[in-house]
Order: structure tokens, then C-alpha cells, then sequence
């Protein structure tokens, strides 16, 4: 977690005039936590504001009956890292830029980024999520994502991609039998690219 704090620190003094970082999500939340948070919040069991509640107070009843004693633990910990990631960023004005990863996580991901944007971005994006535009879904899903934050009249920040896992999320989609979630063709990326 130090190494974090100091790479944001670092990059405040490197880059004066926009200080950006790019900051993995899975480096201080784990996988599992990620996976348990993606199907609670596309489930409706947990909102972006219970979250964001979570991360500045005491990790509510609500949030713990999804969680053994172990995985709560684990949460609690992982959104106080973010926290404090969030917290010394606006303090030194380096935005820090969420990565995507696999679908199967990207839900618990962008709940915790859209918390998080809560917190820190009331005047300025400080904090901003990615979007990966070679998923059939994206447009979709920033335009949803856009709506969460505009209401709490905060800012919101997006990095946009075409994105990285294609062959990786092809394979997870034909093993568990589902359709694929990317786009059929280069083309259709970059139509959804343009489109976000």
C-alpha cells in the first residue's frame, strides 16, 4: 500500500501539468472480493452509495450479509486502501485512472471507481474509470455509469480503450457456454470507440 501512496506522490512531482496514474484495482482488492461485488451489484445487492458509505464509515450490516467473515475483512481493507489512494490524490491533484480487466470483475471494478468518484470528484475528475470499447455492452455501460454520477452532481472521469483481454474473455465466454462479449470485428470496435 506505501508503494502506492508514494507512486502518487511521485507522480505529482514528475508531471506538473497533468498528473495522471494509472492504478490496477486488483493490487489492493482481491480477485475474489472483485468477482462477490460484480454479482452483488448486478444483482442489486449493493448500491454505489452503500459503497461509498462503506468507504469513509464503518462497512455497514447490509454489505457484510454478502460476505463470510474472512471476504468482509477483505473488503473493508481493500475499499480503505482506495480510500486513502482517492484521498492523497486530490490532495496532490494526480488523477488516478482505474483499469479495466475481465468482464467477470469489470462490474465490482467500476463500483468501486464510481464510489470513489463520490468522494473525490466534486469539483474536478480526479478519479476516472475505463471503458473498454471492444465489449458489446460499453456504450451502455458509461452512458449508465454517467447517469450514477451526474445525479450525485459530482464529476465524472472516463479513460476509453479499445481494450486488451479479446482472446482471454473469448475463452471464458465458450467455456461457460455463454455468448461472446466482444464485438465481431475490429470495424465494430471502432464504431462503439466513436459511439463513446
Amino acid at each position: 500500500m506505501n508503494k502506492m501512496l508514494d507512486c502518487i506522490d511521485l507522480t505529482s512531482h514528475i508531471n506538473k501539468a497533468f498528473p495522471v496514474m494509472q492504478l490496477r484495482i486488483t493490487a489492493l482488492v482481491p480477485m475474489t472480493i472483485l468477482v462477490k461485488l460484480s454479482e452483488m451489484y448486478l444483482n442489486g445487492k449493493l448500491t454505489v452509495d452503500e459503497v461509498a458509505s462503506d468507504m469513509d464509515n464503518t462497512a455497514s450490516e447490509k454489505t457484510r450479509e454478502g460476505f463470510t467473515e474472512c471476504e468482509f475483512d477483505d473488503y473493508k481493507k481493500g475499499i480503505q486502501r482506495l480510500y486513502n489512494c482517492g484521498q492523497l490524490s486530490k490532495a496532490k491533484q494526480v488523477k488516478i485512472m482505474i483499469d479495466a480487466e475481465y468482464t467477470y470483475v469489470n462490474p465490482g471494478m467500476s463500483l468501486l471507481a464510481l464510489a470513489m468518484m463520490l468522494h473525490f470528484n466534486k469539483d474536478q475528475p480526479v478519479i476516472w474509470n475505463t471503458y473498454q470499447c471492444y465489449l458489446k455492452e460499453a456504450f451502455n455501460t458509461i452512458q449508465k455509469e454517467f447517469d450514477v454520477v451526474t445525479r450525485k452532481n459530482v464529476c465524472f472521469g472516463a479513460k476509453i480503450v479499445r481494450g486488451a483481454y479479446m482472446q482471454a474473455e473469448k475463452r471464458h465466454s465458450q467455456h461457460l457456454g455463454m455468448p461472446s462479449p466482444i464485438n465481431e470485428t475490429y470495424e465494430d470496435t471502432n464504431i462503439m470507440y466513436n459511439k463513446v
